[in-house]
Formats: structure tokens, sequence, C-alpha cells
């Protein structure tokens, strides 16, 4: 578009004033940002308001963007104390943090010697709590980590389905060497067909779990001393020894042991009637567990010595302990 300027100073000529599109101002634009803008360019830019010799143009005081121009930023940024129905200056920002999810540098793992956590799948706690504790056995997690793939067919059990081994392995893994602050137990989870969403039995689990593992070392070793990787941690021998307080002597049965895997304790409460009163912590607990009972009045104990009906006393006799002693709190009382 040309408009006619004043003839004076121009020798009589016509001067024709050309006002520059907005390609071509985008273009000398362009150049300007390329560095390869001549001079042609530069009066345009000036011409068109650029100025101060930065090159660029300036937008217009409304200007809410401009597709056609790359330098054009307006737009982009709200005005101050202003925000965007949606995206990344939307004004709820908390629902933008929660979209984006955690700062992976919180999920950083400040140490390998710093422990790991695991991620509760919904009510997995129980599980969570009991793969704590016999991660946190050096022996017993190089026991599973010798449990190679090879031995449970590649993670996988003869009908396809995942090997709990196998990802324990793999969790124990992640918790000793993984980059991040917690281990995902998901697909250990999937591979025992847990109900996340359910709430089960940690004592239950933890009986399960060794089971299964006993199991599994047998079929690896045989009878080698890795198959009793379970039985040494945890494997001690008990008895109810009961000794007649007329002749003495003990029970015949007094000598049978039988293996345990747990000690349950009792805590203070009061049950049925039955009132106990613990103050002393573990000790305490111990000390009740291996007192003497006394068997009298309606309920002697018949002797195979004496053979009659005698007063006696019955207690727990400890005949060997495991390398590791697991504590399980007594629930229920008869």
């Amino acid at each position: 578009m040309a408009k006619r300027a004043n003839r004076g100073g121009t020798g009589g000529r016509a001067l024709k004033v050309l006002k520059a599109s907005d390609e071509d101002i985008a273009a000398a634009s362009r150049r300007a940002i390329d560095g390869t803008l001549d001079d042609t360019g530069r009066l345009l830019l000036f011409l068109s308001g650029a100025g101060g010799g930065s090159g660029l143009v300036r937008c217009g005081p409304t200007c809410k963007g401009n597709p056609r121009r790359p330098d054009c930023v307006c737009g982009l940024v709200p005005p101050e104390g202003s925000f965007r129905k949606k995206g990344l200056w939307r004004k709820d920002a908390d629902a933008l943090l929660e979209n984006l999810g955690r700062d992976p540098a919180d999920l950083k793992r400040l140490a390998r010697t710093h422990p790991a956590g695991l991620k509760n799948l919904g009510n997995t706690c129980y599980v969570n709590a009991v793969l704590q504790c016999l991660f946190a056995i050096p022996t017993f997690r190089a026991a599973v980590y010798r449990l190679g793939p090879g031995d449970t067919n590649d993670g996988h059990t003869n009908d396809g389905h995942a090997n709990d081994g196998h990802e324990l392995r793999r969790l124990f893994a992640s918790l000793q060497c993984g980059g991040r602050r917690f281990a995902d137990p998901a697909r250990f989870a999937d591979s025992l067909a847990l109900e996340t969403g359910t709430q089960q039995d940690g004592q239950e689990f933890l009986k399960l779990l060794l089971t299964y593992l006993e199991r599994v070392a047998g079929e690896r070793w045989g009878r080698g001393k890795d198959a009793t990787f379970v039985q040494t941690h945890f494997r001690g021998e008990s008895s109810y020894a009961t000794t007649c307080q007329r002749c003495g002597r003990a029970s015949a049965a007094s000598k049978n042991a039988t293996d345990f895997y747990e000690v349950e304790l009792c805590v203070g409460a009061t049950v049925g009637g039955i009132g106990i009163t613990l103050n002393g912590g573990l000790m305490d607990s111990l000390r009740q567990y291996l007192a003497e009972e006394r068997l009298e009045g309606d309920n002697k104990y018949h002797c195979e010595f004496c053979d009659a009906k005698v007063d006696a006393v019955r207690a727990v006799r400890l005949h060997r302990l495991p390398r590791y002693v697991n504590f399980q709190l007594k629930r229920f009382v008869f």
C-alpha cells in the first residue's frame, strides 16, 4: 500500500513510502535472529517500530500471540496476577502437580547405605513388614540370591506363572542396589496372587513364605548345606517338660523336642477375666513364657511313675535356639 508524501525537498519527485506486510516483517525478524539481516531489513524493522537496535519487532500491548511471527512470545505467559483455565499456568497449581507426579529428585535414593522403603499397594503393609525383616538379615538375603534364575525356570513355574522366588530375588536386589528411595513389590505380589486391597495376617504370611522357600531350596540343593538355610536361620527345638512334685521325675513326653520357627509372647492384656500385666518389654514377656505352670487341685497331673494324680509343674524348655529368633505376639488366650 502506498501513500504520497509532501513534495518539499524532493526535487519535485513523488516519494512513495511502502508499508511492509506482516510476512516481510516476520522474514526480516528471522534474518535478524539468524544474523543474516541486511541494511534493507534493518531499515524495514526500524520503520516498522523495532527501534532500539534490537532487530526484533515490538508487539502491541494487546497482542495475545501471533502464530505467523516466530519471535512473538506473547500469550505464553499470562500477565501478572492472571491464570489460564488449563495447562501450565492454570490457577489450581496443586492439581497440576498431582498430574505431573512426584518430583524425580524426591524419589532419588540418598545413598546405597540408606535403607530403601517398600511401596504400599493398598493393604500390603503386612507383606512389606515381613519382607523388610527378612531383607535386614544379610546371610538370609545372600541365600535368597543364591537361588539363581535357573532354579526357578527364569522366573516362571511349569504352568507359566510368575515365580515368587524369582520375584523375591528381584525385589531384594532393588532394595539393596536400586537408585530410588523405595522399591515396588507389585510383581512379587502378583506372583503370589495377593489381593492387595485386603488386609491379611502378617504372621501367617511369614509362615507360608518360609515354607515355600524351604521347598524351593530343597528342590535346588537337595540335602546340601544351603538347602536348610531357612531352618538354620529360624528353626529351634523346644518341649513341654512336666515334673512330678512327689517323685521329682519328668514325664517321658518331656524329652520329645519339637521344632519351632517362632515364639509367641504375651503382651499386657485382660482377656476373659484373665489379667496379664507385663511392664518390662521383651525380657518380661520371655520370663512369662518360660515360667512354670503349677498343676494342682482339679488340674492335677497323672504321674506315670507314681500312678496317681499328683501336683506337678509344667514349663517350656528350650533345647536349641535358631540363629534368629522370630518373636510374635500371642493374640489369643484360652
